[in-house]
Protein backbone atom coordinates (compact mmCIF):
# COMPACT_ATOMS: atom_id res chain seq x y z
CA UNK A 1 0.00 0.00 0.00
CA UNK A 2 1.15 3.49 -0.91
CA UNK A 3 1.32 5.99 2.11
CA UNK A 4 -0.46 9.52 1.80
CA UNK A 5 2.86 11.05 1.29
CA UNK A 6 3.37 9.27 -1.74
CA UNK A 7 -0.17 9.64 -2.48
CA UNK A 8 -0.04 13.27 -2.40
CA UNK A 9 2.92 13.35 -4.79
CA UNK A 10 1.27 11.27 -7.45
CA UNK A 11 -1.70 13.59 -7.16
CA UNK A 12 0.64 16.73 -7.38
CA UNK A 13 2.24 15.73 -10.06
CA UNK A 14 -0.81 15.55 -12.56
CA UNK A 15 0.85 17.11 -15.21
CA UNK A 16 3.28 14.45 -15.89
CA UNK A 17 0.59 11.66 -16.13
CA UNK A 18 0.25 9.72 -19.44
CA UNK A 19 -3.13 8.72 -20.86
CA UNK A 20 -3.58 4.80 -21.51
CA UNK A 21 -5.42 3.41 -24.04
CA UNK A 22 -8.92 1.33 -23.19
CA UNK A 23 -10.38 3.77 -20.70
CA UNK A 24 -13.69 4.84 -21.79
CA UNK A 25 -16.04 4.80 -18.78
CA UNK A 26 -13.23 6.57 -16.44
CA UNK A 27 -9.93 8.17 -16.91
CA UNK A 28 -6.87 5.95 -16.46
CA UNK A 29 -3.31 7.13 -16.72
CA UNK A 30 0.25 6.34 -16.11
CA UNK A 31 2.45 7.47 -13.69
CA UNK A 32 6.07 5.90 -13.39
CA UNK A 33 5.16 2.42 -12.40
CA UNK A 34 1.48 3.05 -11.18
CA UNK A 35 -2.27 3.35 -12.96
CA UNK A 36 -4.01 6.22 -11.96
CA UNK A 37 -7.91 5.82 -12.55
CA UNK A 38 -10.23 8.89 -12.20
CA UNK A 39 -13.43 7.08 -11.63
CA UNK A 40 -16.59 9.47 -13.19
CA UNK A 41 -19.05 9.46 -9.82
CA UNK A 42 -21.73 10.51 -12.27
CA UNK A 43 -21.58 6.43 -13.70
CA UNK A 44 -22.37 5.48 -9.98
CA UNK A 45 -25.34 2.81 -10.28
CA UNK A 46 -25.86 3.52 -13.99
CA UNK A 47 -23.10 0.74 -15.02
CA UNK A 48 -21.04 1.15 -11.50
CA UNK A 49 -21.75 0.81 -7.91
CA UNK A 50 -19.11 2.19 -6.57
CA UNK A 51 -19.56 0.50 -3.13
CA UNK A 52 -18.99 -2.70 -5.20
CA UNK A 53 -16.13 -1.68 -6.89
CA UNK A 54 -14.07 -0.33 -4.08
CA UNK A 55 -14.52 -3.87 -2.30
CA UNK A 56 -13.80 -5.93 -5.00
CA UNK A 57 -10.43 -3.44 -5.27
CA UNK A 58 -9.80 -3.81 -1.88
CA UNK A 59 -8.76 -7.52 -2.08
CA UNK A 60 -6.35 -7.03 -5.11
CA UNK A 61 -2.69 -7.36 -4.63
CA UNK A 62 -2.27 -4.64 -7.44
CA UNK A 63 -4.60 -1.79 -5.78
CA UNK A 64 -1.88 0.20 -4.07
CA UNK A 65 -4.37 3.59 -2.59
CA UNK A 66 -7.83 4.11 -2.74
CA UNK A 67 -9.07 7.84 -2.38
CA UNK A 68 -13.08 7.56 -1.71
CA UNK A 69 -13.54 11.01 -1.35
CA UNK A 70 -12.07 12.24 -4.59
CA UNK A 71 -12.65 8.58 -6.26
CA UNK A 72 -9.30 8.17 -7.50
CA UNK A 73 -7.39 4.43 -7.27
CA UNK A 74 -3.73 4.10 -7.53
CA UNK A 75 -2.82 0.41 -9.00
CA UNK A 76 0.80 -1.28 -9.57
CA UNK A 77 1.24 -1.05 -13.46
CA UNK A 78 1.44 -4.18 -14.78
CA UNK A 79 4.07 -4.75 -17.51
CA UNK A 80 3.06 -6.39 -20.38
CA UNK A 81 1.03 -6.15 -23.65
CA UNK A 82 -2.47 -5.64 -24.56
CA UNK A 83 -3.99 -8.72 -27.09
CA UNK A 84 -3.09 -8.73 -30.37
CA UNK A 85 -5.70 -9.14 -32.84
CA UNK A 86 -4.00 -11.62 -34.64
CA UNK A 87 -4.22 -13.45 -31.03
CA UNK A 88 -7.92 -12.31 -30.47
CA UNK A 89 -9.39 -13.99 -33.63
CA UNK A 90 -7.23 -17.12 -32.91
CA UNK A 91 -9.87 -20.06 -32.49
CA UNK A 92 -7.72 -21.59 -29.73
CA UNK A 93 -7.96 -18.46 -28.08
CA UNK A 94 -11.25 -18.44 -26.74
CA UNK A 95 -10.68 -21.84 -24.85
CA UNK A 96 -7.59 -20.06 -22.94
CA UNK A 97 -10.72 -17.27 -22.02
CA UNK A 98 -13.00 -19.56 -20.75
CA UNK A 99 -10.13 -21.51 -19.00
CA UNK A 100 -9.83 -18.46 -17.51
CA UNK A 101 -13.15 -17.41 -16.32
CA UNK A 102 -14.14 -20.79 -15.24
CA UNK A 103 -11.29 -21.37 -13.02
CA UNK A 104 -10.54 -17.28 -12.12
CA UNK A 105 -13.03 -15.19 -11.76
CA UNK A 106 -15.91 -17.86 -10.89
CA UNK A 107 -13.84 -18.62 -7.86
CA UNK A 108 -13.62 -15.35 -7.00
CA UNK A 109 -15.86 -14.22 -3.58
CA UNK A 110 -16.79 -10.74 -2.21
CA UNK A 111 -18.19 -9.27 0.91
CA UNK A 112 -21.08 -7.33 -1.93
CA UNK A 113 -24.42 -7.91 -2.07
CA UNK A 114 -25.32 -10.67 -3.99
CA UNK A 115 -27.73 -9.35 -7.06
CA UNK A 116 -27.81 -9.91 -10.79
CA UNK A 117 -25.65 -6.86 -11.55
CA UNK A 118 -26.55 -7.14 -15.18
CA UNK A 119 -30.06 -6.70 -14.72
CA UNK A 120 -29.41 -3.96 -11.93
CA UNK A 121 -27.88 -2.58 -14.79
CA UNK A 122 -30.38 -2.46 -17.41
CA UNK A 123 -32.91 -1.45 -15.08
CA UNK A 124 -31.39 1.01 -14.40
CA UNK A 125 -30.00 2.31 -17.67
CA UNK A 126 -33.62 1.83 -19.02
CA UNK A 127 -35.07 4.04 -16.16
CA UNK A 128 -32.58 7.04 -16.76
CA UNK A 129 -33.76 7.02 -20.68
CA UNK A 130 -37.17 7.06 -20.05
CA UNK A 131 -36.69 9.99 -17.50
CA UNK A 132 -34.99 11.58 -19.68
CA UNK A 133 -37.20 10.89 -22.88
CA UNK A 134 -34.28 10.74 -24.59
CA UNK A 135 -33.58 8.01 -28.19
CA UNK A 136 -36.87 6.30 -27.14
CA UNK A 137 -38.24 5.80 -30.73
CA UNK A 138 -34.77 4.02 -31.04
CA UNK A 139 -34.75 2.31 -27.52
CA UNK A 140 -38.34 1.34 -27.65
CA UNK A 141 -38.45 -0.70 -31.01
CA UNK A 142 -35.19 -2.80 -29.85
CA UNK A 143 -36.98 -3.26 -26.36
CA UNK A 144 -39.96 -4.50 -28.51
CA UNK A 145 -37.92 -7.50 -30.14
CA UNK A 146 -35.48 -8.20 -27.54
CA UNK A 147 -37.62 -8.39 -24.12
CA UNK A 148 -40.05 -10.94 -25.26
CA UNK A 149 -36.73 -13.64 -25.60
CA UNK A 150 -34.98 -12.55 -22.72
CA UNK A 151 -37.96 -11.64 -20.10
CA UNK A 152 -37.50 -15.25 -18.66
CA UNK A 153 -34.23 -14.39 -17.46
CA UNK A 154 -34.75 -10.80 -16.18
CA UNK A 155 -37.73 -12.14 -14.33
CA UNK A 156 -36.30 -15.29 -12.63
CA UNK A 157 -34.54 -14.37 -9.29
CA UNK A 158 -34.78 -17.84 -8.41
CA UNK A 159 -31.31 -18.79 -10.04
CA UNK A 160 -27.47 -19.48 -8.86
CA UNK A 161 -25.23 -15.97 -9.75
CA UNK A 162 -21.86 -16.01 -10.61
CA UNK A 163 -18.98 -13.47 -9.46
CA UNK A 164 -18.22 -12.41 -13.50
CA UNK A 165 -16.17 -9.35 -14.87
CA UNK A 166 -18.58 -9.00 -17.67
CA UNK A 167 -15.65 -6.53 -19.83
CA UNK A 168 -13.75 -8.93 -20.73
CA UNK A 169 -12.37 -7.36 -24.25
CA UNK A 170 -9.39 -6.68 -25.97
CA UNK A 171 -8.27 -3.70 -24.03
CA UNK A 172 -9.13 -5.49 -20.39
CA UNK A 173 -6.77 -8.96 -21.36
CA UNK A 174 -3.19 -8.02 -20.43
CA UNK A 175 0.11 -10.58 -21.65
CA UNK A 176 2.71 -10.35 -18.63
CA UNK A 177 5.66 -13.15 -18.64
CA UNK A 178 3.71 -15.03 -20.87
CA UNK A 179 0.29 -15.43 -18.49
CA UNK A 180 -3.43 -13.93 -19.31
CA UNK A 181 -4.32 -11.51 -16.88
CA UNK A 182 -7.66 -9.42 -16.56
CA UNK A 183 -7.44 -5.85 -15.74
CA UNK A 184 -10.66 -3.08 -15.19
CA UNK A 185 -13.19 -4.89 -12.81
CA UNK A 186 -15.46 -1.58 -12.70
CA UNK A 187 -18.54 -3.35 -14.02
CA UNK A 188 -18.23 -6.91 -12.39
CA UNK A 189 -20.61 -8.53 -10.04
CA UNK A 190 -22.89 -11.64 -9.74
CA UNK A 191 -24.84 -12.38 -12.56
CA UNK A 192 -25.97 -15.11 -14.77
CA UNK A 193 -23.83 -18.35 -15.72
CA UNK A 194 -21.50 -17.86 -18.40
CA UNK A 195 -22.88 -14.49 -19.02
CA UNK A 196 -18.94 -13.89 -19.18
CA UNK A 197 -18.27 -16.39 -21.84
CA UNK A 198 -21.25 -14.84 -24.44
CA UNK A 199 -20.18 -10.80 -23.46
CA UNK A 200 -16.82 -12.09 -24.46
CA UNK A 201 -17.98 -13.18 -27.61
CA UNK A 202 -20.29 -10.30 -28.16
CA UNK A 203 -17.15 -7.97 -27.96
CA UNK A 204 -15.32 -9.90 -30.33
CA UNK A 205 -18.54 -9.73 -33.15
CA UNK A 206 -17.93 -5.61 -32.24
CA UNK A 207 -14.31 -5.69 -32.67
CA UNK A 208 -14.93 -7.55 -36.15
CA UNK A 209 -17.53 -5.16 -36.95
CA UNK A 210 -15.21 -1.97 -36.25
CA UNK A 211 -12.88 -3.77 -38.41
CA UNK A 212 -15.04 -3.79 -41.45
CA UNK A 213 -16.83 -1.32 -42.98
CA UNK A 214 -18.67 -3.87 -45.52
CA UNK A 215 -20.28 -6.14 -43.24
CA UNK A 216 -24.03 -7.29 -43.35
CA UNK A 217 -26.47 -9.64 -41.57
CA UNK A 218 -25.88 -11.97 -45.07
CA UNK A 219 -22.14 -11.56 -45.09
CA UNK A 220 -20.85 -11.78 -41.41
CA UNK A 221 -20.19 -15.79 -41.67
CA UNK A 222 -17.56 -14.77 -44.01
CA UNK A 223 -15.78 -12.61 -41.57
CA UNK A 224 -17.07 -14.24 -38.38
CA UNK A 225 -17.78 -18.01 -37.36
CA UNK A 226 -20.09 -17.70 -34.97
CA UNK A 227 -21.26 -21.44 -34.77
CA UNK A 228 -17.88 -22.55 -33.86
CA UNK A 229 -17.98 -20.48 -30.37
CA UNK A 230 -21.58 -21.38 -30.09
CA UNK A 231 -20.20 -25.33 -30.82
CA UNK A 232 -17.53 -24.67 -27.75
CA UNK A 233 -19.79 -23.57 -25.32
CA UNK A 234 -22.16 -25.98 -25.81
CA UNK A 235 -20.08 -28.55 -25.77
CA UNK A 236 -18.17 -27.41 -23.07
CA UNK A 237 -20.96 -26.77 -20.69
CA UNK A 238 -23.18 -29.71 -21.87
CA UNK A 239 -26.17 -28.68 -19.09
CA UNK A 240 -26.99 -25.51 -21.18
CA UNK A 241 -28.42 -24.79 -24.52
CA UNK A 242 -27.58 -23.20 -27.50
CA UNK A 243 -30.67 -21.14 -27.03
CA UNK A 244 -29.74 -20.43 -23.95
CA UNK A 245 -26.11 -19.00 -24.87
CA UNK A 246 -27.57 -16.79 -27.93
CA UNK A 247 -30.18 -15.47 -24.85
CA UNK A 248 -27.17 -14.37 -23.05
CA UNK A 249 -25.07 -12.53 -25.88
CA UNK A 250 -28.76 -10.63 -26.74
CA UNK A 251 -29.04 -10.02 -23.17
CA UNK A 252 -25.31 -9.03 -23.20
CA UNK A 253 -25.83 -6.96 -26.79
CA UNK A 254 -28.87 -5.17 -25.03
CA UNK A 255 -27.16 -4.05 -21.82
CA UNK A 256 -24.31 -2.31 -24.02
CA UNK A 257 -26.60 -1.25 -26.52
CA UNK A 258 -28.40 0.84 -23.41
CA UNK A 259 -25.24 1.79 -22.21
CA UNK A 260 -24.02 3.74 -25.27
CA UNK A 261 -27.07 6.27 -25.18
CA UNK A 262 -26.71 7.08 -21.50
CA UNK A 263 -22.91 7.77 -22.33
CA UNK A 264 -23.69 9.99 -25.53
CA UNK A 265 -26.21 11.73 -22.89
CA UNK A 266 -23.81 12.09 -20.22
CA UNK A 267 -20.82 12.90 -22.51
CA UNK A 268 -21.91 14.34 -26.13
CA UNK A 269 -19.10 11.84 -27.95
CA UNK A 270 -20.94 10.40 -31.06
CA UNK A 271 -18.50 7.64 -30.78
CA UNK A 272 -21.34 6.23 -28.30
CA UNK A 273 -23.86 6.65 -31.40
CA UNK A 274 -21.65 4.43 -33.43
CA UNK A 275 -21.13 2.23 -30.67
CA UNK A 276 -24.96 2.05 -30.33
CA UNK A 277 -25.79 0.91 -34.26
CA UNK A 278 -23.01 -1.78 -33.68
CA UNK A 279 -25.04 -3.19 -31.06
CA UNK A 280 -28.30 -2.76 -32.47
CA UNK A 281 -26.56 -4.31 -35.38
CA UNK A 282 -24.95 -7.38 -33.33
CA UNK A 283 -28.88 -7.86 -31.57
CA UNK A 284 -30.74 -7.93 -35.08
CA UNK A 285 -28.28 -10.58 -36.11
CA UNK A 286 -28.18 -12.86 -32.96
CA UNK A 287 -32.52 -12.61 -33.07
CA UNK A 288 -32.25 -14.50 -36.75
CA UNK A 289 -30.56 -17.24 -35.22
CA UNK A 290 -32.86 -17.97 -32.12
Amino acid sequence: MLSLYSYLEIINNKDKWNILEGGISNKIYKFNNYVVKVIEKKNDNLFLVLSNYYKILEKFDTTLYIDYNDNIIIEKYIEGEIISNEELFNNDFCFKIFDLIDNVIYKLNYDIIKENIIKKYINNLTDYLEENQIFLTEYIQIKEIVYPLINKHLNNDNIFLYFSHNDIHKYNIIISKDKLNFIDYEYSGYTWKYFDHCNFIVLLINEIIIQNNNISKENINEYFNLNFYLNILVQKYSNYSKEYFLEMMIISSYTWYLWSFVKYHLNKDTMYIDYSKQMKFIIEYLVLLL
